[in-house]
């Protein structure tokens, strides 16, 4: 189980969407069905690269999105997001991101404070405060949508470093 970390990975998306899920937990081993953060990567749309999102499936309620792509996020213990500033242009962090590349992703996690970086540059940041629906710890899976036809996503150089 991991808690406090710092992942580096590099990866190519060839097509449709993908994701590093992190401080998840795992609904349905036989399926291969986790809910949790995800570090977020998509071909199409690009906006959708490098962003937070808040997986849910079953009994557990998705979150979404929980921080889009160039901002900066702080929820209250009620999951009420109290503010939202935008750190960088989603056109700026859009330009950074290679297609059909290799990128590297950088997903920061320390307490209550996640930060996302692509090739350097910082995606998205929150500070999830939400007491009711906060993971602490979990396990770090890899995602390849199973029900998506044409997904290509590729990993490689992959490091873990524990806070």
């Amino acid at each position: 189980m991991f808690g406090d970390f710092e992942l580096k990975a590099k990866f190519k998306i060839i097509h449709e969407n993908s994701g590093i899920q992190y401080r998840s937990k795992v609904i349905d081993a036989e399926n291969w069905i986790v809910a949790g953060y995800q570090a977020d990567m998509a071909f199409k749309p690009i906006k959708f690269c490098g962003m937070i999102y808040k997986q849910g499936y079953g009994g557990l309620k998705s979150r979404s999105i929980l921080s889009p792509q160039g901002s900066i996020v702080h929820t209250d213990d009620k999951g009420n997001k109290i503010t939202n500033d935008e750190i960088l242009v989603e056109e700026k962090i859009q330009a950074k991101i290679k297609q059909r590349e290799w990128n590297e992703y950088t997903v920061s996690v320390l307490d209550s404070q996640h930060t996302l970086k692509i090739n350097g540059i910082i995606t998205a940041q929150l500070t999830d405060l939400e007491s009711s629906r906060v993971s602490k710890e979990g396990i770090i899976p890899l995602l390849c949508h199973w029900n998506t036809k044409g997904t290509d996503v590729q990993f490689k150089d992959i490091t873990l470093r524990k806070f």
